[in-house]
C-alpha cells in the first residue's frame, strides 16, 4: 500500500468526485446512431456513474436510460471502491485521465440476449485509425457480438497510468462492465484487441453451460472462466498443470506452489486474452481484489525485467488469484476460447512458439472449428494488419449473412472516416 499525505488524499478525492459527475459514456444502438446521455439543462454529458441524474432526461426523450442506481446499487460499490483505489499506485490517474464521451463506445444489438451478456475490448486510439489492423479486428467481433444479441463495448484509452503495467486496463474495463449490473451485463466476456473470433457459431451459451457449473464434488459452480498456454487437454483441463485447473474441491494450490508453477511452466501460465466473467457480488469483489493488483499482493509492473517486459503483471497477479478462491475461477486449455494463432490443429504444434522458423502466425485461422484466434506474441504490425484484413475480407460474406440470420443489420468500422469525431 502508498500511503498519502491528508492534504494529497483530499486532492484526489476532490479529482475523483470530479471526475464521477463527468464521465461519459455514449452508446450507439443498431441503426447506428449515437446516444448521449445529457444533464437537463442540455450541457455536458454525464457520467454513467451518475446515471440517476439521466434518468429524466432519457424519460422526457423517450429512452431507456442505460443504468440507475435505482434498480442497481452496485453503482454505489463502484464509488466506494474508486476511493479504496486511491490506495493503490496509478488509480486516481486511472480515473482523471479520463475524458467525457473519449474512453468508452458501445453498440447495442436489436434485441438483447436473455440473460444479457456483454463483450468488452480494448483498442489504443491509433490502431482504430483507418487501415490500422485494429478496425478489422474489432469489426468481426462487433459483428459477432451483435448477432448474438450481446452488447459490445470498446475502451480506447489506458486505464492507469504510465507507472503502471498497460496489462492491468484490462480487467479494469472488465470490471467496469461487471459494475453496471446484473440486469445489464449479467455476463462480462473479454477479448483481446489482438484476438479474432473465428468460430461464429459458438456461444457464450456454449462455455456457461459447459464450463461453468460444479465438477469434482465442488459445492459451488464457478463464476470466471480462463485459459492457460496448453493448446489441448482433456475435458479441457490444461493438459499436465497442477496449478491451472479446472475448478473443483479437490484440486488447488498455495500461492506460493502457484507462482513456482508460473515460474518453471510458462504453459500453466494463465493468459489474460480472453475470458468470461458470470456477474455476482462474488465475482465483482475477486474482481475489484484483481484489478487493485491483489489488495497489494501483485507487483504492478511485474517481478523480473522479463514480466515487465511482456507486461505479465496481471498475468501473474490472475494467477494468485486462482490459487487464492479455486473453487470461483476455472481454467481451462487455450483450445477452449483463447487459441494462438500460429497453433495448427492438423499438426497438434505443441513445441513451436513465436520466433520459431516453421511457424505461421495465422495457421489457426484454418480451422473450422476454434472458437477465437488470438495473435498473441506476434510483433509485426503489419503483419499482424494483413491477417485480420484478410480474415474480414475473406468471412465478409458469411459474417453479412449470419448477422442477417440474426436479423441484425452488419456494421461497418472499416470504413468509417479517420477523424474520429464524426463517428465515434
Amino acid at each position: 500500500m502508498v500511503g498519502f499525505a491528508t492534504k494529497e488524499l483530499r486532492l484526489y478525492l476532490i479529482a475523483v468526485s470530479v471526475l464521477l459527475s463527468c464521465v461519459c459514456a455514449s452508446h450507439v444502438g443498431a441503426s447506428g446512431d449515437v446516444v448521449s446521455h445529457q444533464t437537463a439543462s442540455g450541457g455536458a454529458s454525464r457520467s454513467l456513474l451518475r446515471a440517476t441524474t439521466t434518468s429524466s432526461t432519457a424519460a422526457a426523450a423517450g429512452k431507456k436510460p442505460l443504468l440507475s442506481e435505482a434498480t442497481d446499487p452496485t453503482w454505489k460499490q463502484w464509488e466506494q471502491y474508486s476511493e479504496m483505489g486511491l490506495k493503490h499506485p496509478g488509480f486516481p490517474e486511472h480515473f482523471s485521465d479520463l475524458k467525457q464521451a473519449e474512453v468508452y463506445k458501445e453498440w447495442l444489438p436489436k434485441v438483447r440476449s436473455s440473460p444479457a451478456t456483454c463483450v468488452v475490448s480494448m483498442y489504443s486510439r491509433d490502431l482504430l485509425k483507418p487501415k490500422m489492423w485494429g478496425r478489422y479486428a474489432a469489426e468481426i467481433n462487433l459483428n459477432w457480438a451483435l448477432s448474438q444479441g450481446h452488447k459490445y463495448a470498446i475502451f480506447r484509452d489506458r486505464m492507469a497510468n504510465s507507472t503502471v503495467s498497460f496489462g492491468w486496463s484490462l480487467p479494469r474495463a472488465a470490471l467496469f462492465m461487471l459494475e453496471q449490473g446484473e440486469h445489464e451485463c449479467a455476463y462480462v466476456f473479454s477479448i483481446d484487441g489482438d484476438a479474432v473470433v473465428n468460430n461464429y457459431k459458438i456461444t457464450v451459451d456454449t462455455l456457461t453451460s459447459t464450463y461453468l457449473k460444479a465438477i469434482d464434488g465442488a459445492a459451488v459452480a464457478p463464476k470466471i472462466l480462463m485459459a492457460c498456454h496448453w493448446h489441448h487437454g482433456k475435458d479441457g483441463a490444461c493438459n499436465t498443470c497442477k496449478c491451472s485447473t479446472r475448478a473443483s474441491a479437490t484440486k488447488s494450490c498455495s500461492e506460493e506452489v502457484a507462482m513456482k508453477e508460473f515460474v518453471t511452466n510458462s504453459h500453466c501460465g494463465v493468459n489474460m486474452g480472453v475470458y468470461l466473467l458470470q456477474n455476482s457480488a462474488q465475482t465483482r469483489m475477486v474482481m475489484r481484489w484483481w484489478a487493485g493488483a491483489g489488495a497489494g499482493k501483485c507487483d504492478w509492473q511485474g517481478d523480473s525485467k522479463f514480466e515487465k517486459k511482456q507486461n505479465l503483471a496481471e498475468q501473474k497477479c490472475a494467477v494468485r488469484m486462482k490459487a487464492k478462491w479455486p473453487q470461483l475461477v476455472d481454467v481451462v486449455h487455450a483450445g477452449v476460447i483463447n487459441m494462438p494463432s500460429w497453433y495448427d490443429s492438423r499438426r497438434r504444434q505443441m513445441k513451436l512458439q513465436v520466433g520459431d522458423k516453421n511457424v505461421k502466425m495465422d495457421a489457426c485461422f484454418k480451422s473450422k472449428t476454434v472458437f477465437i484466434c488470438h495473435t498473441m506474441g506476434l510483433r509485426d504490425p503489419s503483419l499482424r494488419r494483413r491477417i485480420f484484413e484478410r480474415e474480414l475480407r475473406q468471412k465478409h460474406k458469411s459474417l453479412v449473412e449470419w448477422s442477417a440470420q440474426h436479423h441484425e443489420p452488419y456494421v461497418t468500422l472499416t470504413d468509417l472516416p479517420a477523424d474520429d469525431s464524426e463517428w465515434w
